[in-house]
This record gives C-alpha cells, structure tokens and sequence, in this order.
C-alpha cells in the first residue's frame, strides 16, 4: 500500500529576501491589442454586462537563443499566455481595470516565467468624451508575495517513518 502526502510551501519575499534574476539582456515580445469580453466596472449601468477591453502585453525575457536556433521550444511560448489571458479574465469579474491587468501579469511571470512584463489595458468609451481610459503597470517575481508549490510524495517502503523524515526541513 502506497502512502502519499501533499506539501504545500508558501514562498514569500519578505520572508526569503529577494529571487536572484540572471543578468541577460532582455528583449520584448509583444502581444498588442488583445480583444477580450468581461464583466467589468462596478457602476450600476455596467454590472452584470460584457465589455470590450483591449490588452497589450510586453514580456520582458531574451529571446537570443530562439533567435539563433529558429526552434520553438526557445523562446517563451505566447501563444500559451494568450490562450490562457483570454480564458481567465472573460472567466472573471472585475470591478477595475487594474485587477484586470495584475491578472494578465500574475499569469506572464509566474505561471510562464516571463522575467519581466508590462501590461496596458484599455477599457474603450468608459469615459464620457474619450476615446478609452487605461492603466499601465510592469511587474516581475518580486512584486507577487506569495508565491506556492504544491508537491506531492509517496512511500511504501515504511511510509510512517519515511514521510514524516521527507518533509522535514
């Protein structure tokens, strides 16, 4: 009989300090205008209604490699991230653009280790006389606190003596 145990550790910078980034040059892969639909806004005349938002991502990783070998496999993979930006923010409602773009972030950095990114989300005609309003924000691995991985062993070699000798610190 396997026994198994699932771990979760909880990173945070202000615990653990500051993770290192390689010193590389970065170039930027562009993802413009990205067209989503969600909920967003949180005046009466908004709620429960999908609205148009325009994203722009700017991943900040080098790119250098994919560059001189012309294969897929090096370079960050942005069909991936549009994918999945699409699926999580027309699957959530926000009251604010800003949450909006810190989604867009959290999901370039630390799910696809992108080390840098900035990210522009437009919310057309959501001012009177205006073409659009945006905010612009640039995040990397330092600016999410927590950060968690989930990890899952197992024993059937004396597993009550063995788990417990495998998860200390």
């Amino acid at each position: 009989m396997i026994h198994n145990c699932i771990v979760v550790i909880k990173h945070s910078r202000l615990q653990h300090g500051k993770r290192s980034l390689p010193k590389v040059k970065m170039d930027v892969v562009k993802i413009n205008g990205l067209c989503v639909r969600t909920e967003v806004g949180f005046s009466p005349h908004e709620l429960g209604k999908l609205q148009e938002l325009n994203i722009t991502i700017h991943l900040r990783t080098s790119i250098k490699k994919a560059g001189e070998t012309d294969r897929v496999e090096d370079t960050i993979n942005y069909k991936t991230i549009t994918k999945e930006v699409l699926f999580h923010v027309e699957n959530k409602t926000y009251n604010l653009i800003e949450a909006v773009a810190t989604d867009v972030a959290r999901i370039c950095v630390v799910r696809h280790s992108a080390p840098s990114v900035k990210v522009i989300v437009a919310k057309p005609n959501a001012l009177r006389f205006s073409e659009s309003s945006s905010v612009t924000i640039e995040r990397r691995w330092e600016d999410f606190d927590w950060h968690e991985a989930h990890i899952s062993i197992g024993s059937n070699i004396e597993p009550c003596k063995n788990l417990p000798l495998a998860i200390i610190c």
